[in-house]
Order: structure tokens, then C-alpha cells, then sequence
């Protein structure tokens, strides 16, 4: 079973990508991606899926799902719209979701996936995309003013979720290592703190003066 919290925490970041998944469907209405339009029906059908999955403590498959279809996203939109949207940019966000899956895995003894290996792929995927939008040109031709707006949206979504998941992995650092502190210092039985932790502040106390 995951934390109330994490649960939580994964299901806001969902829906945030739904919401994001539909209006960005309407743009590409708005700027005549007609493929696109399609393409975001799949997009939002994974992240109502999403729900079930979090609903039912599969997260570490729903992290999963979810770095595969943004690597795919990122592909696709780059490939029609051009690098010059931001939407390859995705694909930086996604490496400490990579890292943070690997730990989620750890803690309920599940069949971890090689974060090093994936986020090789991603890069290998990041190349290519930017690669070919900028020898080939985009398959939909649109305003420089759309492209800087939706580059400046990008941008900040995905720093964005690098912050939010390099935050959520020191707290768990950082929990981790209180938990370890605590079951050195304090006797299970009585809840009083025991004779290694009276020799470290005796320790501490030697070392002050």
C-alpha cells in the first residue's frame, strides 16, 4: 500500500495532466493540427485510466504508463509542430519521475526498471525529434508568437515538475534517515532514548567545548 500522501499527490499531478491534455487539444483545433486533435483523444483517455490505476495502489505502473506516453507525446508533437513549441523539453521532466519509479518500486518489492537505461532511451528519443524538426521543418506551420507562448508554458511546466519530484525524493531522504536516527537511538520496547544516543550527545558535548 502507498501513503495517503503520495496517493494524493500523484492524483493531483493526473488530473493536472488531463486538463493540460484537453486544452491543449483545443489549440491544435485552433491552429489546424487536425492530426493532433486526434492524437490528444488516446492522450486523455490514458490519464482517465490513470485514476483506476492510482485508485487501486498501482503506481509504480502508472508512473510507468505515464513517462512512455509523454516520451511518445514528445516525439509526435515535435515531429508536427517543431522544436521551437517546447514539447521536447518533456522529456527532461521525465528523468527523475525515472528515478523516483525505481524507488517506488524498492519500497513494495516490485520488479524495478533500469532508470539508467530508460533515460537513455529518452535521450536517444530528445535527439531524434529535435533533430528531424530541424533538418525537415514541422509538419503544421504556425505563428512565432504561438510557438514563444507555448515554449515559455513548456518551460515552466517542466521545471515545474522537476522541482516537484527532486522535492518529494529528498523529503523521502530525509524521512528515511529519521527513521533510521530513531531506531538507533530510541529502545522499542520502553520509547526512552538508549546509551548510543547518550554517547553522541556526550560526544557532541566534548566536541563544543
Amino acid at each position: 500500500m502507498f501513503s495517503g500522501n503520495i496517493k494524493k499527490l500523484t492524483y493531483t499531478i493526473n488530473t493536472v495532466i488531463l486538463v493540460m491534455a484537453v486544452l491543449l487539444g483545443v489549440f491544435y483545433h485552433y491552429v489546424g493540427a487536425s492530426f493532433l486533435v486526434w492524437f490528444s483523444i488516446p492522450a486523455v483517455l490514458i490519464f482517465i485510466l490513470g485514476y483506476a490505476l492510482i485508485v487501486n495502489d498501482h503506481l509504480t505502473a502508472y508512473v510507468r504508463v505515464v513517462y512512455i506516453w509523454l516520451t511518445f507525446y514528445m516525439l509526435v508533437t515535435t515531429v508536427c509542430l517543431g522544436y521551437k513549441f517546447g514539447f521536447h523539453l518533456y522529456s527532461m521532466s521525465m528523468i527523475p519521475i525515472i528515478f523516483y519509479t525505481e524507488y517506488l518500486g524498492y519500497k513494495i518489492n516490485k520488479k524495478r526498471v533500469n532508470p539508467y537505461v530508460i533515460s537513455a532511451i529518452i535521450i536517444v528519443a530528445y535527439v531524434a525529434a529535435t533533430m528531424y524538426s530541424a533538418g525537415v521543418g514541422p509538419v503544421y506551420e504556425s505563428s512565432e508568437t504561438a510557438a514563444a507562448l507555448f515554449w515559455t508554458v513548456n518551460s515552466v511546466t517542466v521545471f515545474a515538475f522537476i522541482i516537484i519530484y527532486t522535492g518529494i525524493l529528498i523529503r523521502l531522504v530525509i524521512t528515511s534517515e529519521e527513521k533510521l536516527r530513531d531506531a538507533a537511538l530510541v529502545d522499542r520496547l520502553t520509547g526512552l532514548y538508549n546509551r548510543h544516543y547518550m554517547m553522541a550527545r556526550l560526544e557532541a558535548a566534548a566536541s563544543s567545548d
